[in-house]
């Protein structure tokens, strides 16, 4: 009796690739039956009726990305293979599909014997041995099977945004990595997750030996360090539990306000004091930091280089703190820019006498909890535009029914930076950025960047036009309406008091009395709001469109607006550059 062919599902929102795959790739051969599909949700309702053996998608399509198709696939059918096709590869991107479970990791354009030969070594793979899912099994439970029975495996394990691999070899473990950590770094961190999803996979080769001690030495350690950490789950990418604060500042009294304020709503903890960076350097991988304090000038080794030292050897998110708007003077603010632009995650201002740590409506520990959940895998250096030279900037403005708002958070001043910085001096829209931050530090920031953008860049004030070219800088937590002006022109209003509603508040003022239907740009850490209020702006006519979550620091904001269902596309800065320059219509986008 004939078996019943596997099952090779094709996701790709570009039809004339559908059809060539769905066509040319069986042939004449029919061992495996290909079923297809244009979107994401479409192939998750395909998985409905099938047990599929493949899943071949696309990276890079609306609604539901290849790396989120393949995270759902995970859940709902683990005994599922994966291939990513794309365009846009590199490196970064790379780690990421295989620190999810990808198989194999196509680049367009390819040739469709190649594809055949991915699949047929998959589908070879299901038809030897036996196959099934293991349920309600700890994982040391998992480990210690395995070395008792000698068996050489890899078994990669995720935890929210957060994934390992722990290397077997004939019932030794050799070799663990999960993000920066290697070693018996990553091996404990594993360990350490109080939940998650595992898959055994076959053995592949390795960087070396990383792990020396035997196995029953490191599961009883990780089992201690378990116990004494009170089997709390770290807050960094993807855990629930406070998150652990490496607190570094050469004044004790700051110090001491630090811990006292970041203890107050349970969202946070010390884990270790330092009192410059070096001596910071040498507990990281003794305190395991799910975030690091840094202060910006410090005897012995400084902020800045202690930052740089941490993004190359033992990446950490870092909030740095800083004496902005409180005698900390110019060069101070070009430090902070220095560090957010060297992949710090965001900063703080030190509060004057009698002030608490709170801005943006955030306290100390909210924030801290928010960096300490970015990826580090996506950390990276943000180049520093040139200033542009006078005669390549726009002159004059005038009013215009465009409007584009963009929001970003912790991990995302580097992205506005490049994002405003690739402006034409013809941007036929009015832009607002509202960029989480502390308001003493608008100024400084609105003329860092308006050096290094052909559009100019001013802090947002009362009764400032909507007009073009023109970007506004401000931050969320101020209250923003955009209201009908002399001659109806739309410009501008700072609402006095509380009386403002956010970022929903905003958009639904430009969408009814300021008569324009936003295009909103959402970054890293993007300061939604009110998700209702944002639901209600698209249906009066807002567009959203977002920073690619697998390539954000903090990509939470971003998922959770796009399981709302309001992204209709993804971009990179670039990508969102295009968008601007069409949105603002071909006549003013000359320059």
């Amino acid at each position: 009796m004939p078996r019943d062919p596997k099952k090779v599902l094709i996701v790709d929102d570009e039809p004339l690739l559908l059809q060539a795959l769905e066509l040319g790739l069986p042939g004449q051969e029919k061992d495996f039956a290909i079923l297809t599909a244009d979107s994401g949700r479409k192939a998750l309702a395909v998985m409905e009726d099938h047990e599929i053996d493949v899943v071949v998608a696309d990276l890079v399509m609306p609604e539901i990305s290849g790396l989120e198709l393949m995270e759902i696939v995970r859940d709902r059918q683990p005994g599922a293979d994966f291939i990513l096709m794309t365009g846009f590869g590199s490196e970064k991107i790379r780690n990421t599909a295989r620190e999810g479970g990808c198989s194999f990791f196509i680049e367009k354009p390819f040739l469709i014997s190649d594809l055949k030969r991915c699949l047929r070594e998959l589908l070879k793979k299901k038809g030897e041995g036996f196959a099934g899912v293991l349920k309600n099994i700890p994982l040391p439970d998992l480990i210690q099977m395995c070395c008792v029975a000698g068996t050489s495996m890899s078994i990669r394990v995720r935890n929210g945004q957060e994934s390992g691999t722990i290397h077997i070899r004939k019932g030794e473990i050799v070799h663990a990595e999960s993000g920066p950590w290697m070693g018996s770094d990553a091996f404990y961190r594993i360990l350490g997750w109080a939940s998650g999803r595992f898959e055994t996979l076959e053995p592949t080769s390795l960087p070396g030996k990383t792990l020396d001690k035997n196995w029953q030495f490191l599961l009883m350690e990780a089992a201690r360090m378990a116990d004494e950490a009170g089997k709390e789950l770290p807050a960094g990418e993807g855990g629930t539990g406070p998150a652990r604060v490496l607190v570094v500042d050469d004044s004790a009294v700051m110090r001491k306000i630090l811990s006292e304020a970041m203890e107050k709503d349970g969202l946070a903890r010390v884990a270790a004091l330092a009192n410059n960076g070096e001596e910071a350097l040498r507990m990281i991988s003794e305190a395991r930091p799910d975030v690091i304090t840094l202060d910006v000038n410090m005897p012995v080794m400084d902020g800045g280089t202690a930052l740089k030292h941490i993004m190359i050897k033992s990446p950490c998110p870092v909030v740095i703190i800083s004496s902005v708007g409180s005698g900390g003077g110019e060069k101070a603010q070009e430090n902070i820019l220095d560090f957010l632009r060297l992949g710090a995650v965001d900063f703080i201002t030190k509060p004057r006498k009698g002030e608490d740590f709170l801005w943006g409506g955030k306290s100390l520990g909210q924030r801290l909890s928010q960096a300490s959940r970015a990826l580090t895998r996506n950390f990276s250096r943000v180049k520093n535009p040139a200033p542009v030279p006078e005669g390549e900037k726009a002159r004059g403005s005038s009013p215009c029914r465009r409007l584009v708002v963009i929001l970003s958070g912790a991990g995302g001043h580097g992205e506005l930076i490049r994002l405003v910085s690739l402006l034409p001096a013809g941007t036929g829209a009015c832009i607002l950025a509202l960029q989480d931050m502390p308001r003493d530090f608008t100024p400084r920031f609105a003329g860092y960047l308006d050096a290094r953008s052909r559009v100019p860049v001013r802090p947002l004030s009362d009764s400032s036009p909507v007009a073009a070219p023109a970007c506004y800088l401000a931050t969320p937590d101020l209250a923003v309406a955009v209201e009908p002006g002399e001659g109806g022109t739309p410009v501008f209003r700072l609402v006095p008091g509380d009386e403002g509603a956010g970022v929903p508040g905003l958009l639904l003022s430009a969408c009814g009395d300021g008569g324009l239907a936003p295009l909103v740009l959402l970054l890293s850490g993007a300061p939604l709001g009110d998700a209702g209020g944002l639901m209600e702006a698209m249906r009066s006519g807002a567009r959203f469109i977002s920073q690619k979550p697998e390539c954000s620091m903090v990509p939470q904001p971003l998922e959770a607006a796009m399981e709302a269902g309001l992204v209709e596309a993804l971009a990179d800065p670039e990508g969102m550059r295009a968008r601007i320059v069409e949105f603002g219509g071909p006549d003013k986008a000359a320059g």
